[in-house]
């Protein structure tokens, strides 16, 4: 039998405390933002630029600077629930926002730098944030999202042309947004969907990403699903799992490969539904996935074998509907929660044992106790200095009586930790919800990476680095530099005499690494993060 050992950490350098959160600004709308943003530098100015929508009394797309500036807004023609993405879908090397309509029943593919509307597809309507990913190995983009009807749809990248339709179910609703993956290892990208059943009907699907033909389904779940799944090798035994909740409040793993449940978890007490996405990390650093969820005003991370490793209560009952951001904001190299509570707070806790970090209360700030936060942030280094920053939106929205809705936006500086950057809801294209490292799918069960401890005898920098690395070491002898994966895998051995060296890790997927040098009888290892 191969052992699992924990990795362990006796010091690591260069932890910071965490800092007292600051607004560097904030943006006032006539109404709601829901969902999540999306980020990305769209006018190639080197800084991130935002982008996400707002609700009946306001009915725009806008696209702001990292500091608060307009870029553009669009008029979108009423509600706008579902997240945007940004994403060059046409292939020209300018990216594109690509918005599913709630009130107004269309796609849009909008130009980022400049809001020009490059096309626009008419559908059913939709609350499903769009994935993409090249579905029908054209070597193009294709886009699918869910529908209102109980309808998906599929569109190309290029010109917004209808690739296929499909009818999951007209008694439902399809609110959750498409997890893109090769579900069942047949080298094609599949999608998974489930319904938000006006009935009896609730299910889980995976269809080929192609031809929309069915996988396999699933009707495990008890109730209606509002957000879709989070997928990684959670237990490292090469397939991949996926988590969702349902307003039953149950969390449901899968099996991604034919939809076999492989178990199933509940609060015991206080448990009320689990409308919030999931989230999944490797939160303590033992080598496997653990997943995060939030039922009514309970947060839990629950590990790969579905027992619960702690939870943590929002104060004044508060809930995280929008989902939680993962990304180490303290410096400790291990992701840790962000969330915004519909009580106006954004908040942060360690992934690790759920201990509270900091939180800022907007709601104060903003002077008015109708003020929520429904939205999930993005967690990124907006202004270059170095220091994660915090993006969520909140207001007041209410119907018929839109003209007393409200809503502003906030930019508050966060921390100095390692990331990686949460840039858009769930966090990538394929909506994985996932700091996931390919090895992961590896079976070979993970090794140590024992005591990593600080050292001078060299420096690496930028951490996170997302293509290059570069280290400095003191001493004129021979080196020997070994990348090491977060399961203890050597990936690469390194002889260099020289005292500084620039490592590629473009090849790398996102994750957390760590560095081992070894000079004469001298060895020091450090983490680095990957972008």
């Amino acid at each position: 039998m191969k052992k699992c050992l924990l990795i362990s950490y006796i010091v690591i350098s260069n932890i910071t405390f965490a800092q007292t959160p600051e607004i560097l600004w904030s943006f006032d709308m006539n109404d709601m933002a829901f969902g999540q943003a999306a980020a990305a530098d769209v006018n190639g100015n080197g800084f991130l630029d935002v982008c996400f929508s707002t609700y009946r009394n306001d009915g725009l797309l806008y696209m702001l600077e990292g500091d608060g500036s307009i870029i553009w807004t669009y008029d979108i023609g009423g509600c706008g629930d579902a997240a945007p993405v940004i994403y060059d879908v046409d292939m020209d090397g300018d990216l594109e926002v690509i918005l599913a309509g709630s009130c107004n029943p269309t796609t849009f593919c909008i130009d980022a730098d400049s809001g020009f509307v490059q096309w626009q597809t008419p559908m059913r309507g939709s609350d499903s944030p769009p994935v993409i990913g090249d579905v029908d190995n054209d070597g193009k983009p294709e886009i699918i999202h869910g529908q209102f009807g109980g309808y998906v749809l599929c569109l190309n990248g290029e010109d917004g042309s209808v690739v296929w339709e499909l009818e999951v179910d007209p008694d439902s609703w399809i609110q959750t947004e498409p997890a893109l993956l090769d579900a069942n290892g047949d080298g094609q990208l599949d999608f998974v969907i489930a319904t938000w059943s006006f009935g009896v009907n609730h299910k889980l699907f995976c269809y080929n990403g192609n031809d929309a033909s069915l996988i396999w389904q699933s009707d495990a779940p008890e109730d209606v699903i509002y957000h879709g799944v989070s997928f990684g090798d959670m237990d490292n035994d090469g397939i991949v799992e996926l988590v969702i909740g349902d307003y039953a409040g149950i969390l449901h793993c899968f099996n991604a490969t034919n939809g076999e449940l492989n178990w199933e978890y509940q609060f015991p007490s206080n448990s009320y539904y689990i409308g919030a996405p999931t989230s999944m990390a490797d939160l303590n650093n033992d080598g496997f996935l653990e997943v995060v969820f939030n039922d009514w005003f309970q947060i839990g991370a629950v590990d790969h074998n579905g027992e619960l490793l702690w939870s943590y209560n929002i104060p004044d009952y508060g809930q995280a509907f929008r989902g939680i951001a993962l990304a180490d904001i303290n410096g400790d190299a291990y992701p840790d929660l962000t969330f915004c509570s519909s009580e106006g707070k954004i908040i942060s806790l360690r992934g690790e044992n759920g201990a509270f970090i900091k939180n800022i209360d907007l709601k104060a700030d903003f002077g008015d106790d109708d003020f929520e936060l429904e939205f999930a942030p993005l967690i990124a280094d907006f202004n270059n200095d170095g220091i994660l920053d915090a993006f969520v939106a909140g207001g007041h929205a209410e119907y018929p009586d839109v003209e007393n809705n409200f809503g502003r936006v906030y930019m508050v500086t966060w921390g100095e930790g390692n990331g990686p950057e949460w840039k858009m809801f769930r966090r990538d294209y394929h909506r994985s919800a996932c700091i996931c490292n390919d090895s992961l799918l590896n079976p070979q069960e993970p090794v140590a990476i024992l005591n990593i401890r600080p050292t001078d005898m060299y420096q690496l920098y930028p951490n996170p680095a997302y293509d290059q690395l570069h280290i400095e070491i003191n001493g004129n002898v021979q080196k020997t530099i070994i990348l090491v994966d977060v399961m203890g895998r050597t990936i690469k051995t390194y002889s260099i005499y020289e005292n500084n060296f620039d490592l590629d890790i473009s090849m790398l997927p996102a994750g957390i690494y760590s560095i081992e040098i070894l000079q004469g009888n001298d060895s020091a290892t450090q983490l680095f993060v990957k972008e």
